[in-house]
């Protein structure tokens, strides 16, 4: 957070409740249900959800276009 990585506004509590609730949840259906069938086959997606969530937006340099839109029977009409 002090770094700008991660969004001021987020709570590092709540962050590392929603880790540790996701991966007991899952490790539990896996031992009880035997699903999710590739637990570790999630892990890219859960760490790329959780860290859309988390991480501080870049700031990126901005573009104005602005367009004209000309009748071409009016070009040159003048």
């Amino acid at each position: 957070i002090q770094s700008g990585e991660f969004r001021a506004d987020i709570q590092p509590l709540l962050v590392r409740a929603i880790i540790w609730g996701t991966i007991e949840h899952l490790v539990t259906r896996k031992c009880l249900l035997g699903k999710p069938d590739n637990l570790l086959g999630l892990a890219d997606d859960i760490i790329a959800t959780i860290f859309q969530g988390i991480l501080a937006p870049r700031k990126e340099p901005t573009v104005n276009v602005n367009l004209t839109w000309a009748d071409k029977n009016q070009i040159g009409a003048d």
